[in-house]
């Protein structure tokens, strides 16, 4: 009877023990947490994407032209990781001027680089 008490009294020091034996404390758990953040658009890459916008929005441009502005925003989009807005901006530039080789280029990086990797190809030889 005493070795199963003993018994007893040991399992439950050694529960109580690790019950309030904690790992990292919780304000320290939150210290080795990594957030990502997206790169603040630069003040010039902002007034560029607005400039061109407003031109954009003009409707006497010559469809060349609107494919090449489409594409240099698209540019702007892609250096601030603003992957989805680059994408609409390369696809508009390529529909409009389909020989514009730098929209397909940076179309084709953005998606290869996405985790479709097998999107670009169907995609790209379409047009």
């Amino acid at each position: 009877m005493k070795l199963s008490q003993a018994l007893l009294i040991g399992t439950l020091g050694i529960i109580s023990a690790c019950s309030s034996t904690q790992g990292p404390s919780a304000g320290n758990q939150m210290g080795n947490l990594i957030l990502a953040e997206p790169a603040k658009a630069d003040m010039r890459v902002q007034m560029a994407v607005a400039r061109l916008t407003e031109i954009l929005n003009r409707a006497d441009i010559p469809e060349p032209q609107k494919a090449e502005l489409y594409y240099q925003r698209g540019v702007y989009y892609d250096s601030v990781g603003l992957n989805g807005m680059a994408m609409y901006d390369f696809t508009r530039a390529v529909r409009l001027n389909p020989k514009l080789a730098e929209a397909y280029n940076f179309w084709g990086s953005i998606t290869l680089n996405s985790r479709n990797s097998l999107r670009p190809i169907p995609t790209l030889t379409r047009h």
